[in-house]
């Protein structure tokens, strides 16, 4: 992976060492996933990177920091943790200061608009104030609403993909799996392919295909109950980050419980028999 500058952002020219072409690409639209062993997707970046100045000289860069444009911390289960979000806001024209989590979306608390160079935005969105500085022109025939987000809050406003507005940005999240809010909300239903997840109660609202063949576990149940090692792959068996799915020692704990079990049982009548006529007796 390539990184630029952040300064360089938007249409750049990058030359094929193979074939000696000039190959036009975009900087900071490409994002890549940082994951843990389950495959949370914890963090995004793009493919910018941000010099910081020496303290001592600000014309020497010091070393260089990611563009970073999603964070979240997850609960075992698959929460997110509240508070522990992170969306970065850029808005066209504007300035944020500070930032507030409504119905799982990230918004500014204070908006600073001092330039309009389209009809877009249409729609400027803060949960505390906004301000429209000298340098702001809005043509005649071009309508441009203001307003304070409350918890009838949607995601709109503050120039749809230029601005990050919320975790609903980036659909991938727990497990990597693909978020669908439209029914439960950000962060709160995943399609895990043969069924659909809730983190908040950690358990499929479905039963499980397999429940045949794992008849110790609840029929709903999330990776096998163990939530810090194991994921749930599709919705119907765990997996380990080595991709193992079956659980050989949970198999041989229960087969040697039922083995156990078969021993110190009370034998039947018809056992009783056929033991005393091999010449054994009971007492």
């Amino acid at each position: 992976m390539s990184l630029t500058d952040a300064a360089t952002d938007g249409l750049n020219v990058y030359t094929s060492p193979w074939v000696g072409a000039h190959l036009p690409y975009y900087t900071g639209k490409k994002q890549y996933e940082l994951v843990n062993h389950l495959g949370n997707v914890l963090a995004t970046i793009t493919d910018k990177k941000i010099g910081v100045s020496l303290a001592t000289d600000s014309s020497l860069i010091d070393h260089y920091e990611a563009d970073v444009k999603t964070a979240q911390d997850y609960y075992p289960f698959g929460m997110v943790m509240p508070g522990r979000m992170f969306t970065a806001i850029s808005i066209p024209g504007g300035s944020v200061s500070g930032q507030s989590q409504v119905n799982g979306y990230t918004l500014p608390q204070d908006l600073d608009i001092t330039s309009r160079a389209s009809a877009d935005p249409r729609e400027y969105v803060a949960t505390r104030m906004i301000d429209l500085d000298n340098g702001f022109e809005s043509k005649d025939t071009e309508d441009v609403t203001l307003y304070i987000a409350d918890g009838s809050y949607a995601g709109t406003g503050n120039g749809g993909d230029d601005a990050l507005v919320g975790n609903g940005k980036y659909r991938h999240g727990f497990n990597g799996k693909e978020q669908d809010p439209e029914v439960e909300g950000q962060g709160n239903f995943y399609d895990y392919g043969m069924r659909a997840y809730d983190p908040r109660i950690g358990r499929f609202p479905s039963v499980d295909p397999l429940t045949k063949q794992y008849p110790w576990y609840s029929p709903y149940q999330y990776a096998g109950n163990k939530p810090v090692w194991k994921r749930d792959i599709d919705g119907l068996e765990e997996e380990d980050e080595e991709g193992k799915r079956e659980d050989r020692e949970e198999l041989d704990r229960m087969a040697d419980k039922i083995a156990l079990a078969r021993a110190l049982r009370s034998p039947t009548l018809e056992e009783i028999k056929e033991e005393s006529e091999e010449g054994k007796e009971y007492f």
